[in-house]
């Protein structure tokens, strides 16, 4: 059975010569176009790569054909990694993969146990009212371009894997939406496969428009937008009955044009009134409103964000990872394993590239050492243990070489970087505070004759409950007991600062952190 199932297989790669001169296709049939015949060809070859890639070449060929697919986890997880692509093309360019590297990309991920889930298994998660096995993710693509779905379903249907794919839903209403974007007829036949499923991007929101008279631009829902006819800007109240609008429409072409829920939405240009250049409290505003319309939005992250997986407490707004065009295989699986759970006890000296996530200054990882320093830009640096989000209860120790700097701080319960407690090391004493949505409060302040302590020594943060400890060579030197239900869980990190940019560096030769 396998034997002729790889000899068809290559006998149709032989065709795709033939077929791809061809000039026999019903144009306006999207099942006999070029692209499609071509990638269902496809689907042989990457079949048999994939075969080869697990047995060998013999063993592809083999009667005795076991099948090796990597079985899912029977742990369940805590949280749920979201990657994010645009086009897979012949050759990368600065935003978008190579047809190679993605496919090496998936084929490492199935060998490796990882495998996608669905949108609306994503949301039960994320609501609670589901649980979901280890080494899960979602796959997503954006803009609802025709480089996405066409080299890359053969891909999907190899492993069995299933993606989401965010549409400019405007093109959905377009009888002929031209060579770039996919058409109504295509993103049916997507949905037919049982591979794909088709969410909103926006409507027609997915460009640079004018903010100012004098040709400044910025984001369709971040920004109030410019009223040329009328030479003003718009109020805030038109402002938010054209988002609305926009997020209805595209909601509305989803469900009445496809038949599918919109469970999901996702900011184009990840910009969620973040990045707002005339609106004060826009993000705000913009996600009040777009609860209205779906369960669940997403935008890419990144390390200042917090940590990159999805928990369930996360609830509406969700991250996601966006996969950069000059990752390889090993890069992602990397930082895939590295966002996964970590347990305790934890003990590192041998420190993992993707382990720690820089989010100011320079983080170095070499010869088994983790350096923090600022640069000339910065007056400091700071970086958190990936995978450390739900510890609660536990003492953070280092061993840390305090070369230069004002403070040196260890992080417990960090969430994201305006969410934590610290101990700030100075060189008169120590101080614990509190950061709560950026807001901070010292919470104590001890002195410490530092002359008898050193730089160089074993520091570290306790945290039970309310309370939190600062240590020094083991010895608690400061004890508050206030520490806000916010925080009631959260990773490690380190920080450092002086006044002077490009003047502060430590580096750490081991970690421990044990459970209380």
């Amino acid at each position: 059975m396998y034997k002729s199932k790889i000899f068809f297989s290559l006998i149709l790669l032989v065709l795709v010569s033939f077929i791809v001169g061809g000039s026999f296709f019903v144009k306006d049939n999207s099942y006999l176009t070029e692209k499609y015949i071509v990638k269902n060809l496809n689907y042989y070859k990457y079949n048999f790569l994939f075969d080869v890639s697990e047995k060998g070449f013999a063993g592809a060929f083999s009667l005795m054909n076991e099948n090796t697919e990597a079985k899912m986890e029977d742990t369940q997880t805590d949280s749920i990694p979201v990657l994010v692509y645009h086009g897979v093309l012949e050759n990368a360019d600065e935003e978008n993969i190579s047809i190679t590297d993605f496919k090496n990309q998936m084929f490492a991920l199935k060998k490796a146990g990882w495998q996608t889930v669905t949108m609306r298994d994503f949301n039960a998660f994320i609501q609670g009212n589901a649980t979901l096995p280890d080494k899960s993710f979602v796959l997503t693509f954006d803009d609802g371009r025709k480089d996405s779905y066409y080299p890359v379903d053969p891909i999907l249907k190899t492993l069995d894997y299933n993606a989401v794919i965010f549409v400019i839903t405007k093109y959905i209403t377009e009888e002929n939406p031209g060579n770039y974007y996919l058409s109504l007829e295509e993103l049916k036949q997507m949905q037919k496969s049982g591979r794909w499923e088709i969410q909103p991007h926006t409507y027609d929101g997915h460009t640079f428009y004018a903010i100012d008279g004098n040709g400044g631009a910025g984001h369709f829902y971040s920004n109030r937008l410019w009223l040329f006819e009328e030479n003003r800007l718009e109020t805030n109240e038109e402002f938010l009955a054209r988002i609305s609008l926009d997020f209805a429409m595209a909601k509305n072409a989803i469900e009445e044009k496809l038949h599918e829920p919109a469970v999901g939405f996702a900011f184009p240009f990840g910009d969620f009134g973040e990045n707002s250049k005339n609106i004060e409290d826009a993000e705000t505003q913009v996600l009040q409103i777009a609860r209205n319309f779906f369960p669940i939005s997403f935008y890419q992250t990144w390390p200042g964000k917090g940590f990159p997986t999805n928990y369930p407490e996360d609830e509406f707004l969700l991250k996601r990872i966006d996969v950069e065009a000059d990752w390889d295989s090993m890069k992602l699986l990397s930082v895939l394993e590295s966002g996964q759970d970590k347990e305790l006890p934890y003990n590192s000296s041998v420190y993992r590239q993707d382990d720690w996530l820089f989010t100011w200054g320079d983080g170095i990882i070499e010869n088994d050492t983790l350096t923090l320093q600022s640069h000339a830009q910065t007056t400091g640096s700071s970086g958190f243990l990936n995978g450390s989000y739900l510890w609660d209860n536990y003492t953070f120790l280092a061993d840390i070489d305090w070369i230069s700097g004002l403070s040196v701080s260890l992080l417990a319960r960090y969430k994201d970087e305006i969410n934590h407690v610290s101990c700030v090391f100075t060189e008169t004493g120590v101080r614990i505070e509190e950061r709560i949505q950026n807001q901070i409060r010292v919470i104590e302040k001890r002195d410490i004759d530092l002359a008898t302590i050193g730089h160089n020594r074993k520091r570290g943060v306790r945290v039970s409950d309310s309370m939190v400890q600062c240590l020094v060579n083991e010895k608690v030197v400061a004890v508050a007991y206030t520490v806000s239900d916010v925080l009631s869980h959260g990773g490690i990190g380190f920080k450092i600062w002086d006044s002077v940019e490009g003047s502060s560096n430590i580096q750490i030769t081991n970690v421990s952190v044990l459970p209380l």
